[in-house]
C-alpha cells in the first residue's frame, strides 16, 4: 500500500512514522541498537472504510502529549496517542468543502488547519475542538499544501492549484490575503485566467534577519521568495527546459490591499554568460572537487561534473533544509521521479 504520509515522532527525530494508505499507521526506532529499524514498534490499522482513505499525516507535542494528527477522505482530523487505547481527538470537517488536500499543526497556538479542494482553509481550534474560523480562495483554488508561520503566529501560508500562486493569510483577518507571490505569467491575482502549475513543496527559513520562503513545484524550479524584502527574491534553480538568455527579477506591487510580489523575465545583454544563480548543487555519488568554485552569481564546475543537470525533471514534492555538524545549511529537495538533490 503506497504511503501517505511520514513524520518524525519525537524533538531528537529519532521515531519516524508511517501512514499508508490501507489506514496502517508504524511507527519505527531509527536508533535501536537491539532491534531491526524495519520492524515498527507501534502498530495501529484505522478502518478505512469506516474514517476514510489517509490523506496526510502530521506531528506535535503539547508539551504533555506526543500526537500524530491525521486527515482522511471523508473529512476526518484524527488525532493519536500511542499512549492511549482511542482517538484523543476527532474532528469532522465541513464536506461541503470538499475533500481534504492539506493539513497543517501549530501546537504552540493550540490550532490546526486543513485546506480542501474547493479553496477552504478550515481553522480548528484544538482546545475547544471547535472550527474558528474558515478563509477561502476569490476563486475556489484547491489548496496544494499549507504552512505555519513560525515568526507569526497567526499567519497561515498556502499554496494553490494554478499560477504557483502562494499567499500568507491572517487567520484574524480572513476577508483577504495578507501578502501573495505570483511566478505566473498570467495577470496578477487574475481571476478568470490560470496557468496549470503550482508550488507542492516550501519551507520557511530566517538568515540574518530576513525571512525567506523556498519554494518548488510542477515548473520544477526553485526560488526563494523574500518576504522581507521581495525585490530581492531570486531562482534558486532554473526549469530544465529555461531559457538561458532570459533573467527573472521580482517586484512587489499592491493591488486591491494584498502585497503582490510579481515574478517578470527580461533577456539579458550576453545571452552566452550562465544564467544567475545562488545555490550550488552537491551530488553525494560525484562531488566536486576542490577545483570548483563558487560565487554568488555563477557555477564553475570542472568536465567531471558537467554532466550532472542542476535542475529536477520532474514535480518537486518535498522540500527541508537542514544543517551540517559544521552549521553548514543544506537544502535537500526529492521530486516525483526518486531523485534526491542537496544543495548548499
Amino acid at each position: 500500500s503506497s504511503i501517505q504520509g511520514l513524520a518524525f515522532t519525537s524533538d531528537n527525530g529519532l521515531n519516524l512514522a508511517s501512514l499508508s494508505e490501507n489506514g496502517q499507521l508504524n511507527i519505527y526506532d531509527l536508533n535501536s541498537p537491539t532491534t531491526d529499524i524495519r520492524e515498527s514498534f507501534y502498530h495501529f490499522k484505522m478502518n478505512v472504510e469506516d474514517v476514510g482513505v489517509p490523506i496526510d499525516l502530521k506531528y506535535f507535542n503539547t508539551g504533555s502529549q506526543d500526537i500524530l494528527a491525521l486527515a482522511t477522505s471523508q473529512g476526518l482530523i484524527v488525532g493519536i496517542d500511542t499512549r492511549c487505547s482511542t482517538p484523543v481527538f476527532r474532528f469532522k470537517n465541513d464536506l461541503n468543502h470538499r475533500l481534504i488536500t492539506a493539513l497543517e499543526v501549530d501546537e504552540l497556538q493550540s490550532w490546526l488547519a486543513v485546506g480542501t479542494g474547493s479553496g477552504f482553509i478550515d481553522v480548528w481550534d484544538m482546545r475547544f475542538q471547535l472550527c474558528i474560523q474558515g478563509l477561502r480562495h476569490p476563486t475556489g483554488a484547491r489548496i496544494i499544501t499549507l504552512l505555519r508561520h513560525q515568526d507569526q503566529p497567526s499567519s497561515l501560508i498556502s499554496s494553490f492549484q494554478g499560477n504557483n500562486e502562494v499567499a500568507i493569510w491572517d487567520i484574524a483577518k480572513p476577508q483577504m490575503r495578507q501578502k501573495a507571490f505570483w511566478p505566473s505569467p498570467v495577470a496578477p491575482l487574475s481571476l478568470t485566467q490560470s496557468l496549470n502549475h503550482y508550488i507542492a513543496a516550501m519551507h520557511l527559513w530566517k538568515n540574518d534577519g530576513t525571512t525567506s520562503l523556498l519554494c518548488a513545484g510542477t515548473d520544477m524550479r526553485i526560488r526563494n521568495w523574500n518576504l522581507t524584502q521581495p525585490i530581492r527574491s531570486y531562482i534558486v534553480c532554473r526549469g530544465p527546459a529555461d531559457d538561458d538568455a532570459s533573467t527573472a527579477r521580482y517586484q512587489p506591487k499592491t493591488i486591491d490591499g494584498i502585497e503582490v510580489t510579481i515574478e517578470e523575465y527580461y533577456r539579458r545583454k550576453h545571452p552566452s554568460s550562465p544564467p544567475p544563480s545562488s545555490a550550488q548543487l552537491i551530488n553525494t555519488a560525484a562531488a566536486l572537487p576542490p577545483s570548483a568554485t563558487l560565487t554568488t552569481t555563477e557555477i564553475k564546475t570542472t568536465k567531471s561534473s558537467v554532466n550532472i543537470p542542476p535542475a529536477h525533471t520532474d514535480t518537486v514534492t518535498s522540500m527541508q533544509l537542514v544543517m551540517s555538524k559544521e552549521r553548514t545549511p543544506y537544502l535537500i529537495t526529492v521530486s516525483c521521479d526518486a531523485v534526491v538533490k542537496i544543495w548548499k
